[in-house]
């Protein structure tokens, strides 16, 4: 049973037009691997970050934290989006409007 809905993940990841986790420290070898099997062109995938009010509107993209790092190692290409979670979330817009127009960009 798990398996089946395992693959069906996968193939779902293959078909989308574009991904965006949410919420999620990746910190599950077998989702990262999908994610990089699966996702056709890393510009369609974004990871959403956890981010304090200060860092949406300069957040740094490069700094080396263990997140970015996984990132930057298993799925290079992924665009990031700082998130302030809670029960207003606040996205990075900058961040979330370029890969949106990337995404959009994309047939």
């Amino acid at each position: 049973m798990i398996n089946e809905i395992w693959s069906q993940f996968e193939q779902a990841l293959s078909r989308a037009r574009a991904v965006f986790v949410l919420g999620h420290s990746l910190n599950d070898r077998l989702l990262v691997r999908a994610l990089a099997r699966h996702v056709m062109l890393p510009s369609r995938l974004a990871i959403g970050i956890h981010a304090t009010e200060d860092d949406l509107g300069q957040f740094d993209d490069q700094a080396p934290t263990p997140l970015l790092q996984l990132i930057g190692e298993h799925l290079p290409g992924t665009s990031v989006v700082p998130v302030r979670f809670g029960p207003d979330p606040v996205f990075g817009r900058g961040q979330l409007s370029r890969w949106l127009d990337q995404v959009r960009t994309l047939s």
